[in-house]
């Protein structure tokens, strides 16, 4: 298990991970926040320099794949996340009020 911390400061949208690989399975630890921003990933498949945000894949009872989204009621916890690969950002739907702290943790 290898645990990465990222800062999101304040005003700002987006902090980026580099975690040095991938990993079998990521959980992120959300800081207790203020309401008006949910949390989602984007991924990268070049090194960190183009970003596109993560969708669960469409299943049988939905055609249209959905948005991973951590709706911003849910903080202060630990949240189960699909695999996010080496490179990727975590992103509030809005720019926070206050510097934030988040956790990766990734698991082999």
């Amino acid at each position: 298990m290898k645990v990465f911390t990222k800062t999101l400061t304040t005003g700002a949208s987006a902090a980026t991970f580099d975690v040095g690989g991938g990993y079998r399975n990521y959980k992120v630890m959300l800081p207790s926040m203020a309401s008006g921003g949910d949390v989602r990933f984007e991924v990268s498949g070049d090194e960190g320099s183009t970003f596109k945000t993560l969708y669960h894949a469409p299943t049988v009872a939905t055609a249209t794949p959905t948005v991973v989204n951590i709706p911003s009621s849910v903080s202060n916890c630990v949240v189960d996340v699909p695999p996010l690969g080496q490179h990727f950002k975590v992103v509030t739907t809005a720019p926070t009020a206050s510097a934030y702290i988040f956790k990766i943790i990734c698991t082999a």
